[in-house]
């Protein structure tokens, strides 16, 4: 509706809209949200000079999308020791009660075992290493992969592009709308130097070999 004022020997005419109503926002993961905002598939391809930390130099590359494309999506961070706890700490809440399974404590796995204490593993890392590499891995369609089996080929291609055998640990959760894994790789390569991991290979090599590895499954069998 409008009404009319007159301010001088000027007639103006003020419109009135309701103000919208405020309705609280969801809350979204942050991966949903990111796995809604990716347009383009990021591959990653192997330079034969440079190095990553005693491994290899990496460049993003575009991969032409086709039928069976999936996304994504990487968080990656890392956690020094404070000798305090907590990583130890951490590693109990991803296995708390109803994050993997409702009503139940959460079991870990690794590369060889389907259950495992996280707590206990990373414990024993904490008493002796500086370093600890913290991952959420969220794949595109994750409630029809098999998360396990996902994770384990994912850190066969990093031991590759990073040159290292790597130790780790991971839990999946299914506590949000999108089924997720949290990862957790001790901060040492296997020749007892710290690993350090290039930025760029955070940022999209490792995203893009989750999505070559969730593509692959996604595809139908011929």
């Amino acid at each position: 509706m409008s009404r009319r004022r007159f301010f001088g020997q000027k007639e103006v005419d003020i419109k009135l809209r309701l103000a919208p109503t405020e309705r609280p926002r969801p809350l979204i993961p942050w991966w949903a949200v990111a796995l809604r905002r990716v347009r383009v598939r990021w591959g990653i391809r192997r330079k034969s000079w440079g190095s990553l930390s005693g491994g290899q130099t990496w460049r993003r590359v575009a991969l032409d999308p086709h039928a069976y494309s999936r996304r994504s999506v990487v968080k990656a961070s890392f956690k020094r020791n404070d000798h305090t706890g907590g990583w130890a700490a951490h590693a109990r809440y991803l296995s708390r009660s109803g994050a993997q399974r409702e009503q139940d404590k959460g079991q870990g796995f690794d590369a060889e075992h389907d259950a495992i204490d996280m707590v206990a593993v990373v414990r024993d890392w904490e008493k002796k290493d500086q370093l600890l590499w913290r991952f959420i891995v969220s794949p595109e369609d994750a409630s029809r992969l098999d998360l396990q089996e996902h994770v384990r080929g994912l850190l066969e291609k990093m031991e590759r592009d990073l040159d290292t055998k790597l130790q780790w640990a991971a839990i999946d959760h299914h506590n949000t709308d999108d089924d997720h894994i949290h990862l957790l790789v001790r901060g040492v390569r296997d020749d007892g130097r710290p690993l350090q991991i290039d930025r760029e290979y955070l940022k999209l090599g490792m995203r893009g070999r989750s999505q070559e590895i969730v593509t692959r499954e996604s595809r139908p069998a011929t």
